[in-house]
């Protein structure tokens, strides 16, 4: 995403690029660990966590709201995970989710943070939105008529929908209704 989310991603990676790198570019050496008994061991200056590995990840519009908004009650945790996302993933979302992370944004927040995330949402070069097509709004609405038994949204439904059929198993997110549909969520 761009803006601020953006601003925040380089400063995490630039902040650990100089952390695992000598100043002039070239990785360091793993360090020494001379505290055990016996032969030295090696011990690896930073681990990802295992959020760190995601390729590919849907994107959904409660997480958004949550890295963006102050006010969100995830805010800290949501800003906290995607810190933690190194390298960034590429990522997917319905173009529905920016229908409701605008319009949400807008009610809850201001006109103007709105109009700030939705223009980086559109403007990413790591966030692919996908247009709903007829094809794609039809295989929404079925879900969502066969799910009577569930909260969902039609934008849950569509956004379930692309992730099976693009293979994704995880989302950034802050919905339950993706972990009840079957779905990874993030942070855990």
């Amino acid at each position: 995403m761009g803006g601020s989310c953006f601003r925040l991603c380089h400063q995490s990676q630039t902040t650990r690029r100089q952390h695992l790198t000598r100043g002039n570019g070239a990785p360091r050496r793993p360090t020494w660990d001379h505290r055990c008994i016996g032969k030295p061991r090696r011990v690896r200056l930073w681990r990802p966590p295992r959020t760190a590995r995601l390729k590919v990840a849907f994107l959904d519009s409660s997480f958004i709201i949550a890295l963006h908004s102050a006010r969100d009650q995830f805010h800290p945790t949501a800003v906290q995970c995607w810190r933690e996302l190194h390298p960034r993933p590429r990522l997917i979302a319905a173009a529905f989710v920016l229908d409701e992370v605008v319009s949400l944004l807008r009610r809850q927040d201001s006109h103007a943070l709105a109009v700030k995330v939705g223009e980086d949402m559109l403007r990413s070069r790591s966030v692919r939105l996908i247009h709903v097509d007829d094809k794609l709004l039809d295989e929404g609405w079925r879900y969502f008529v066969r799910h009577d038994d569930k909260q969902y949204s039609l934008t849950d439904c569509i956004s379930f929908v692309v992730m099976e059929q693009r293979g994704l198993r995880q989302a950034p997110t802050f919905d339950r209704h993706f972990a009840q549909a079957g779905f990874e969520c993030l942070p855990r």
